[in-house]
C-alpha cells in the first residue's frame, strides 16, 4: 500500500496500531507516509486527523505530533499487555491441559 501513496492522498486506518506493533515502528510508518504528502485520518482517535494541519499553521501539526508521542505509547503498551494475558492464558490452559498447540 505504501508504495501506492502519492501526494495529496488520504489515508484512513481504523486504529493507530495498525502502523507497528511499538511506538518507535509506529511514529516511523507515521512519518513515511507524511513524508510523501499524503494526510493520515485515524478513526478512534479524530486529534490526529492531519487534514487540518493548514487551518492553523504550526499549532495543529505540534497538537498533533505531541498526541502521536503519546497515543503510540499508549498503542505499544496495549500490545504488550494483550500478548502478556496471552502467555498468562496459554500458561493456565497447559496446567488443565487443555493447551494445545497450533500450526506446529
Amino acid at each position: 500500500m505504501k508504495s501506492k501513496i502519492r501526494e495529496g492522498d488520504v489515508l484512513v486506518v481504523h486504529t493507530l496500531n495498525r502502523f507497528g506493533r511499538n511506538a518507535k515502528a509506529i511514529k516511523e510508518e507515521w512519518q513515511e507516509i507524511r513524508k510523501e504528502g499524503a494526510d493520515i485520518v485515524v478513526r478512534d482517535m479524530p486529534i490526529l486527523d492531519r487534514r487540518n494541519d493548514e487551518k492553523i499553521p504550526g499549532v495543529s501539526e505540534l497538537i498533533s505530533n505531541l498526541a502521536l508521542e503519546l497515543l503510540s505509547w499508549m498503542a505499544e503498551e496495549e500490545i504488550r499487555k494483550s500478548r502478556e494475558a496471552q502467555r498468562e492464558g496459554i500458561e493456565i490452559a497447559k496446567v488443565k491441559g487443555k493447551y494445545k498447540r497450533v500450526g506446529k
